[in-house]
């Protein structure tokens, strides 16, 4: 065993199961390079089998981290690492340690950071790693420590598009396999974003930088996956899968010559009538919108989303959106640095617009969080944010954080009071007389959402979040069925924008 690469636990109330894209793309990029590399993904192993991958005592051992649980998660599983392979290295790569590398690296038990995209830094990590002579300081992307002190190589540049391997194996095809038992796949058309969201990591971890997928390679991927796994739709994870209308063309067409349906995220400005049509016409089923705000101000000044027309231009797209057959879900943010009562109140009158007007549309409520090397990152601590210490700390961070207590529990709130449709997550995650058990929370989640109550009572926030947390356990479990009785294709949709094991889930070390 020369690696082994971990997908720690993402959170404990979502039940995706996406393919964990930042193991496997490393992974494979090693397994290539001619390196034997075990797969632990937390989500549907045993951490029997971690144990037993650990035993064989490994080169290296790599763990993919975002902002929130993962960070404690990974802080837990380091502690098995030592006391099981105490001679492996240790790696973390993803985007918490890629904007925080020298903190990560002042954890003890972590050797090295991955710094951004990993398919080319740790190939030339591990074969340091495994000479015993060679420097770590002419790897680029990398960062390690000099005795204790924290180093951070020159940034690598990033790949190219035509570049990008698809990254299945015969090692990695039980990752797929597993992630298809919804008959659901995720994938990639493009990395990056060309957008300066303040509270977005990409600005920094991609410097705004775009890069797409060609459609006939992207094509080409596909064909290759359906020949080693059974899926009728892909969930494209992309941060932005673009505005360019020839480009959505040519990505419909290609979907519809595999008789695959899909959906992704994009933004409220791209949308108008033509762009809502080829969109529908290209078998695209749900988008993701994170329209964030209804306050121009907080939408353009604070989280500077450049959206020309401001709320308008929102409105316009809900209208374009409505009149489809596609489901948009809308995710809106609170605990904005300087937003006001009264922007907050705008953002829920807007929220209620659109539950009006699209009988489709999904709508979620999201706490900010402040990521580190984010431009809001610095504003969050003007305005009193204490950031954590260590990986353990990080962990506590989530998006349903609770750094306005006024406002705690509005992630859930919210959700009871708009998700309950048929079809939408509270129908789903409570199907038949389980709804029971939820009825009463989602009745008095409306009376508070109509007061702009957003706290509970301590026995009834535990009831709540024990309730989502155990069918959510059990929605993991179950693959997805159609009522002729065979496995196949849902009409709903696990992924979701902003959920907690859905951020984000690109190739990053």
């Amino acid at each position: 065993m020369d690696c082994v690469l971990i997908y720690p636990m993402p959170s404990a109330d979502s039940p995706n199961r996406n393919v964990a894209l930042g193991i496997v793309c490393v992974g494979a990029a090693l397994e290539r390079a001619g390196w034997t590399v075990a797969y632990f993904d937390a989500r549907i192993d045993s951490e029997a089998l971690l144990h037993a991958y650990l035993r064989e005592q490994p080169r290296l051992v790599g763990f993919s981290a975002m902002t929130g649980m993962q960070c404690s998660e990974t802080k837990r599983l380091l502690d098995a690492v030592r006391q099981l392979a105490p001679n492996a290295k240790t790696l973390l790569g993803g985007v918490h340690p890629s904007l925080f590398p020298e903190d990560t690296l002042l954890e003890p038990d972590v050797d090295f950071v991955i710094v951004g995209e990993g398919e080319l830094t740790v190939v030339e990590l591990m074969e340091a790693i495994a000479d015993g002579t060679r420097e770590f300081s002419g790897i680029a992307g990398l960062a390690w420590k000099d005795g204790d002190a924290p180093v951070v190589n020159p940034e690598r540049p990033f790949m190219k598009p035509d570049d990008m391997r698809l990254p299945l194996t015969p090692v990695t095809k039980r990752l797929f396999v597993e992630a298809a038992r919804t008959r659901h796949l995720s994938y990639q058309t493009t990395r990056g974003c060309p957008f300066r969201c303040a509270f977005c990591y990409n600005v920094a971890f991609n410097d705004r930088t775009w890069r797409r997928l060609p459609i006939p390679l992207l094509e080409e991927h596909l064909a290759e996956l359906a020949r080693e796994v059974e899926f009728d739709h892909v969930y494209f994870v992309d941060d932005y899968v673009g505005r360019d209308k020839r480009r959505v063309a040519d990505l419909g067409a290609a979907m519809r010559r595999r008789e695959l349906t899909w959906h992704s995220s994009i933004r409220a400005p791209d949308i108008d009538g033509e762009m809502a049509g080829l969109l529908e016409q290209g078998k695209c089923e749900l988008l993701l919108f994170g329209l964030e705000s209804a306050s121009d101000r907080v939408m353009n000044e604070i989280l500077v989303k450049d959206v020309k027309g401001g709320v308008e231009t929102i409105r316009a797209c809900v209208r374009h959106m409505a009149a489809t057959r596609i489901e948009p879900l809308y995710s809106f943010m609170y605990n904005v640095p300087g937003e006001t009562a009264d922007e907050r109140e705008q953002t829920f009158q807007l929220a209620e617009w659109i539950y009006r007007t699209d009988k489709k549309a999904r709508i979620g409520f999201y706490a900010y969080t402040p990521y580190p090397g984010t431009p809001l990152y610095s504003t969050a601590l003007r305005n009193g944010f204490q950031p954590p210490k260590g990986l353990s700390n990080w962990g506590l961070m989530s998006l349903q954080n609770n750094l306005n207590r006024d406002l705690e529990d509005l992630y859930h709130i919210a959700g009871l009071r708009f998700r309950g449709r048929d079809g939408d997550r509270t129908d789903e995650n409570f199907p038949g007389w389980r709804r029971l058990a939820i009825w009463p929370f989602e009745a008095h989640a409306r009376a508070k959402w109509a007061d702009r109550s957003f706290r509970y009572a301590t026995p009834e926030r535990w009831a709540v979040r024990t309730l989502i947390r155990r069918a959510s356990s059990r929605k993991r479990d179950t693959p997805v069925v159609k009522s002729g009785g065979s496995t196949g294709p849902s009409r709903t949709r696990q992924p979701e924008a902003r959920s907690e094991s859905a951020v984000p889930a690109s190739p990053r070390g």
